[in-house]
């Protein structure tokens, strides 16, 4: 969730729902025309597009917590929250990317960003995707990719949502992929399975108050306590893991997720109460690698 090796490249789109209400109440189809449909920019052979009403094509770095963006849901469109949107604004190096290419668009991230390919409930890491693997549209129908293209780099991006996917697409109009914001395989797989409902205190924070999580994971993010736990994430989520057998797995990993929720949340309240990063990276700290630790432990091949 937090490291440099789930994320899409900065220049990669998304269909941000400009009025969720009327969007719930038309059905999220009409945001996905708007977006990517034939009357959209992706859609038309001169790249013309209709004037949107309820949704529009951003790039994912001018996304932030609390908007809503599109995603795929029981094979059709459907519209998720952003918890918050990692690396915004952050400085980075430019980090490796993969483009994968298909006959109707593209998608850049970074190597070990998980996608379901080749079964729809088969994750797997964007470096393993090969040239006449199968990808997958907001109506789940498959999108054959015709090219993949290795040894990119470039600046990140990764806007965590409540459905823990997103549709994205590259600035060039074309239509959009299925991606999840996880990464690597094992710990996306059991995020989409497990890991959801234990992250309720980070989901009920950034829904209370959107502006303040964002400035608080960037914040934290810029800190070097913040850099020194990113790169422990790196570090010690990395690769496949043997130890908790498998049948464990739907105990053992939330309850991991929970310790990484409480992390956050008791680091962001510490952040808006006395304002004081250095203090909030302090509380968050210990606290997170007891969480990444228990994940570690709790992986399994």
């Amino acid at each position: 969730m937090w490291d440099a090796t789930n994320c899409f490249s900065d220049t990669t789109e998304a269909c941000l729902v400009t009025d969720p209400d009327a969007a719930s109440a038309i059905g999220a189809g009409a945001a996905y025309e708007e977006c990517f449909g034939a009357g959209s920019a992706a859609g038309t052979a001169d790249g013309t597009s209709i004037t949107p009403t309820v949704a529009r094509r951003v790039k994912m770095v001018n996304l932030t917590a609390g908007d809503r963006v599109l995603t795929s849901y029981s094979g059709a469109p459907a519209i998720t929250r952003i918890i918050t949107n990692f690396h915004k604004n952050v400085e980075h190096s430019e980090e490796p990317l993969v483009t994968l290419r298909t006959s109707s668009g593209s998608l850049s991230l970074t190597p070990d960003h998980v996608i379901p390919a080749d079964g729809r409930t088969n994750f797997v890491a964007a470096r393993h995707v090969k040239v006449g693997s199968v990808t997958y549209d907001a109506s789940m129908n498959e999108v054959k990719v015709i090219g993949v293209e290795m040894g990119l780099k470039g600046r990140i991006i990764n806007p965590w949502t409540v459905a823990g996917t997103i549709l994205g697409a590259d600035d060039k109009g074309g239509m959009p992929i299925l991606a999840t914001v996880y990464a690597p395989e094992w710990l996306g797989e059991n995020m989409l399975i497990f890991g959801q409902v234990p992250c309720i205190g980070t989901r009920l924070v950034s829904y209370l108050m959107p502006d303040a999580f964002q400035a608080y994971t960037t914040a934290l993010q810029r800190c070097w306590l913040g850099r020194f736990w990113h790169e422990s994430v790196v570090e010690w989520t990395a690769g496949d893991g043997p130890l908790v057998p498998k049948m464990m797995m739907p105990i053992a990993f939330p309850i991991g997720v929970l310790l990484w929720d409480a992390t956050c949340v008791i680091s962001f309240l510490c952040y808006v109460a006395f304002t004081k990063m250095q203090l909030a990276c302090q509380v968050a700290f210990p606290l997170g690698l007891a969480g990444i630790a228990y994940c570690r432990i709790a992986r399994t091949k």
